[in-house]
């Protein structure tokens, strides 16, 4: 993934309407945190991210997106489930999706991490 990534462009992304990650194997959070963050910082309009597997998707650039239309996280799209576990969503404190005009969430648990810090 880290392959079609680097040979991306900016050029091309915007000739692409979208982008969808089909994951059927088990990927450390980590990189498909970093996938989503490439994705994104290249300007994709639409992302879908397809899983059969448990994920926890928490990258801040997921919700501050300028650019993002339409985004579809299905955790049953790839066949038959393996467990009843939904997908972790972790949102931050502070979303800026404007673009966004599409949210298709399905067997998505979303969740919103208690902050210590102060609040501004």
């Amino acid at each position: 993934m880290y392959r079609v990534l680097l040979h991306l462009n900016i050029a091309c992304i915007e000739c692409m309407e979208g982008f969808t990650l089909s994951l059927t194997k088990d990927y450390d959070a980590y990189h498909i945190n970093q996938w989503i963050s490439a994705l994104l910082n290249r300007g994709v309009k639409e992302l879908s991210i397809e899983s059969n597997r448990n994920l926890e998707i928490s990258t801040h650039s997921l919700w501050k997106s300028q650019s993002l239309q339409k985004l579809v996280l299905d955790r049953n799209a790839c066949g038959l489930r393996m467990n009843v576990n939904a997908c972790a969503v972790k949102v931050p404190p502070l979303v800026c999706i404007s673009s966004l005009t599409v949210l298709k969430l399905t067997g998505i648990n979303v969740y919103f991490p208690r902050s210590d810090g102060p609040n501004i």
